[in-house]
């Protein structure tokens, strides 16, 4: 299974883009590109752009198996999930169903909708691509437009 991940919009609050899995659109929802100048920061940022394998493993904060990316560098428990707001997120990879403001202008402004629905559909596509045996590759790359 390959899942693409498009940057498309980036603001100092959060990246938003397009999650695409086999034909499936979703889009998504990460932390910012930098924090205090610097990339790549611990629950502050997005991971870098590049590719990963997608593993199901059991998480601490669900309390159940998700789908974590691998071998980020110098970062752990990146999971794929639902969520509305970049504050639910801590260095991870929302999924949604729609962006409902794709230029906020502050961290509360941003939303994504249907995100339980859209990461459903997400995991019932990764279960079954795991039952099949595949690996499962995710390939971040950024086609971005930026906004403060």
């Amino acid at each position: 299974m390959n899942i693409s991940l498009v940057r498309q919009h980036s603001t100092d609050f959060c990246v938003l883009g397009v999650f695409i899995v086999d034909g499936l659109t979703l889009y998504s929802m990460e932390l910012p590109l930098l924090y205090e100048g610097q990339s790549n920061v611990r629950c502050k940022t997005c991971i870098p752009a590049n590719t990963y394998l997608v593993k199901n493993m059991f998480s601490e904060k669900h309390g159940r198996l998700m789908p974590h990316v691998m071998s980020v560098p110098d970062r752990d428990d990146i999971e794929i999930h639902a969520a509305s707001r970049p504050r639910d997120i801590l260095g991870c990879i929302a999924v949604a169903g729609d962006i409902y403001n794709a230029h906020p202008e502050s961290a509360d402004d941003v939303v994504v909708n249907e995100s339980q629905l859209a990461f459903s559909k997400f995991q019932s596509d990764f279960e079954s691509a795991l039952a099949n045996n595949e690996t499962v590759v995710l390939t971040i790359t950024e086609e971005l437009s930026v906004s403060a």
